[in-house]
This record gives C-alpha cells, structure tokens and sequence, in this order.
C-alpha cells in the first residue's frame, strides 16, 4: 500500500484516541484543568459511567472570549509560552491537547466568567468539527463548567471496546478519591447518576488526615503512621499503615510525585 498523509479529521480522531481512552481519562484531564485554574471548589457529575455525560465545574480564574474559542484549539496553552517554560513546570498538563481531544470525540459544552464584563461566553461544538462551534453569552459565574456528552459517539470501534459501566464507575470515584487525598485544601464533590458519592468540604487544620477518615474511613486512618524524610533536593513524606492494622488490597495505596497521581509498580509492592 502506498504511503500517504492522512487526512486532518481522520488524524486528530486518531491522535483524540491516544489522550482520551475512557470517560475516567476525560474526568482526569478536566479536573487537572480546574487545579491549574486556582479552583478551591470543583464538582464532578457523571451520568451512565461518564458515556451519556460527564460534567465538572469549578471556581477558578475562568475565560474570556478569546480564550475560550482557543481552548479547544490543538496545542493552544496558557501554561507554557516556550520549550525552556517546560522545566520550570508547575502545572498538570501543558502540551493544550487535552480539550481538542476530547472535543473531537464528544459533544462539548464549555461556559465560563473570568470576573470582568457583565457576561461570561460559551462555546459548543461537536465531533472535532470546527464548522460546528457555536458561540454565545453565558451567566456572570465565576469559573469554569464543561459538560461532555455522548463520548465516542463518532469513534464506534473505541466506544465498543470500553469496559463495563460498573468497572468504569469504580475507576472514576477510584481517581475522584486520589484528587480529593492530595487536594484536602479543595472542596470536591462527586455526583454519580444523580447520586451524591462525595462532598468534601474544604480542610485545613490536620487536613490530610481529615479527607483521609473520609475516604478511606475511621478504621484504617486512625492507625496510620506519619513519615517525612529528606535526602538532598529530594522529599518523601506520606502516612503508612502500623503493622497492626495491614491491609492486604492495594485499592487503598494512593502514591503521588509532585502532588501528581502516579501508578507505580515499583512503589506498590
């Protein structure tokens, strides 16, 4: 077969399919988003295991206009303006793939409000798409809310193969839990088919330990042993269980690099 360029709709489906493999990877990336815009409360809701919707919303800086029009835009960023920003990174994502990716695989809404103007924006549009966005006026409500619907509705092959909604289900409240953990100074809630999972509030005092009793519950936080050494630039820090109180599953092992969600073979024996 000779070889030939593909054409720029089948490319970005193709290219949607490597950031975007489930609703827990939309979940993931939107709520990274919320955190890197100074949200200090985010709201998750998802609906048929994030396949039907999958909605957050947040506090944070919020968008104008412009921005919001290049949010969906491959490669458009507000987190780096050069190679060099990349090794003083304090953000979660930054390469700015993750709403095109996810705009060209789902039905997106976004509405924001930066703070300034008597109106915030909204942007809709659907299946990658560029002659389908649509943009209008929103209500004056400081930050972000993106809904997500009918995820993969255009990639048939990628939606048959997803897993079932129970596996999925248990995956999202799974990394809504690990944000909540390493987040205690943010207030998370989680809505789950129009049931409430999670509402945590914020914390501050002995915060950790607050959120951990919270998810992980009484019995196994109350037995938790706190750590913290340095070796030269480096931290470790965390809590582990006392011998007394073990736990054979590694479901409640929660290992972070920088405050990032990690999932370490070496680290999880």
């Amino acid at each position: 077969m000779a070889i030939k360029v593909l054409d720029r709709e089948t490319a970005s489906k193709i290219a949607a399919g490597e950031v975007i493999e489930s609703p827990v990877s939309v979940i993931k990336e939107l709520v990274e988003n919320s955190i890197d815009a100074g949200a200090t409360s985010i709201s998750v809701t998802v609906e048929k295991a994030g396949k039907k919707l999958i909605a957050v919303s947040d506090n944070g800086s919020g968008m104008t206009r412009d921005d919001i029009k290049l949010s969906i835009e491959r490669y458009a960023t507000s987190k780096i303006g050069s190679i060099n920003d990349i090794s003083k990174l304090s953000s979660y994502g930054f390469r700015g793939e993750a709403l095109f990716s996810i705009f060209c695989v789902s039905k997106i809404r976004i509405s924001s409000y930066n703070g300034s103007g008597e109106n915030g924006y909204r942007i809709e549009a659907c299946g990658g798409d560029f002659n389908s966005i649509n943009i209008s006026p929103s209500s004056p409500v400081k930050g972000t809310a993106v809904e997500v619907r009918d995820l993969f509705y255009n990639t048939p092959a990628r939606f048959k193969f997803l897993k079932s909604d129970a596996h999925i289900r248990g995956l999202i409240i799974k990394l809504f839990e690990e944000f909540a953990l390493i987040r205690p100074e943010i207030r998370f809630k989680l809505i789950i088919d129009g049931k409430e999972i999670y509402n945590f509030g914020e914390e501050k005092e002995r915060s950790f330990l607050k959120r951990a009793t919270e998810i992980l519950g009484k019995e196994i936080s109350k037995g938790l042993i706190e750590f913290d050494e340095r070796f030269d630039n480096l931290r470790v820090s965390g809590f582990v269980s006392s011998t007394s109180n073990l736990i054979s599953s590694k479901s409640f092992q929660y290992v972070y690099v920088n405050k990032r969600i990690v999932d370490s073979r070496t680290v999880s024996m």
